[in-house]
Order: C-alpha cells, then structure tokens, then sequence
C-alpha cells in the first residue's frame, strides 16, 4: 500500500515522460506544488496571503482552469 507521505515525495517521479512543452511542465509543476503546499489545511490561510497566483496561471491552464482555481482559493 502506498501513503501519503511516498506520493508527496513522488510526485513528480516520470514528469520528464509527460508529453508536454517545458513552459507547460513549469506550470504543472507549480500548480502541483501550490496544492502541496496548501494541502494542510491548518496552516492554508497563512500560506494563501503569501502566493501570487499571476505566475501561476500562466502556463498549462486553459481560461476556465484559471477561473475554477482560483475561485477555488478564493483568490
């Protein structure tokens, strides 16, 4: 069985397979960080007044994605 904490370390295990453009990798690679690190939810509000979100909705999301996540966070 796998737990959280092996998934959290490989997350990014085989990114280098995924059929993507470099600019669209960064982007999903940071989008998956920022869910990473806003998974806690104890600690989310803090961390949420420190992320730009612009740098982060540049690369890998269509015009609804940006929509859903950032309504998602409120942003």
């Amino acid at each position: 069985m796998i737990t959280f904490a092996e998934i959290r370390t490989h997350v990014f295990r085989f990114v280098q397979h995924v059929p993507l453009s470099k600019e669209h990798r960064k982007g999903f690679e940071k989008i998956v960080t920022l869910l990473k690190t806003l998974a806690d939810p104890k600690s989310r509000q803090a961390v949420l007044k420190q992320v730009d979100f612009q740098p982060l909705l540049a690369y890998g999301l269509t015009e609804k994605g940006r929509t859903r996540l950032t309504a998602y966070f409120g942003k």
